[in-house]
């Protein structure tokens, strides 16, 4: 069933959103086809949309607060929209559209550009996502804390070499998970496992 905008909306901090969908994007290549996904999307059911959001956050471990910042939304309203359904006005719901359809694009093209060799950091901002978005954008994923929680069952503490096979097998069900060849992993950008990275998930675990 369709859900339509209401009024008034309970999350209006003002009468309209800070931001536009001009702001989120400008200065990247390929807008004139992004308008016309989000006018597509601004005619289709929102509750369907969310649904299809919010399985792709969860396929890429893309944090709500990666929304939030780039679009100036409520961070409750954007949860309570994409759980479930609650009713969001279509000029912010072309926030959401704008930043998804700039999004997908983004990752896309970090996986492509990963097949050169290139670094995790380089890939994105290769791929042109902006400082802001990339700053501690790292979230662990369901697929690799799967496998940490196994490893952490056997050795609590691992060596610097078990660590490293650790990484490879996370950063492969990272890639697994987005139905990308594990040979590109660095197109994971900030979300790549690092040695690093499990070293602290497992000195956290310990304390």
């Amino acid at each position: 069933e369709k859900r339509e905008d209401q009024d008034p909306d309970p999350y209006d901090q003002s009468s309209t959103p800070e931001r536009t969908i001009d702001d989120i994007l400008k200065g990247t290549p390929g807008n004139e086809e992004r308008r016309k996904k989000i006018e597509e999307l601004l005619k289709q059911d929102p509750w369907r949309a969310a649904k299809h959001i919010k399985n792709y956050m969860a396929r890429h471990n893309i944090p709500q607060r990666e929304v939030v910042d780039s679009t100036g939304l409520n961070q409750s309203h954007l949860s309570q929209h994409l759980n479930k359904g609650t009713p969001m006005k279509n000029q912010k719901r072309g926030l959401l559209y704008a930043w998804w359809t700039k999004k997908q694009d983004e990752v896309a093209a970090q996986f492509k550009i990963a097949r050169s060799g290139m670094g995790a950091e380089q890939v994105e901002e290769a791929a042109g996502v902006s400082p802001r978005a990339r700053r501690n954008r790292f979230k662990w994923g369901p697929a690799s804390q799967r496998i940490l929680y196994e490893a952490y069952q056997h050795q609590r503490n691992p060596t610097k070499e078990e660590r490293e096979e650790l990484v490879k097998k996370c950063n492969r069900a990272e890639c697994n998970q987005r139905g990308v060849s594990p040979s590109h992993a660095n197109g994971l950008g900030s979300n790549l496992v690092t040695e690093v990275r499990v070293y602290n998930w497992f000195a956290n675990r310990r304390k």
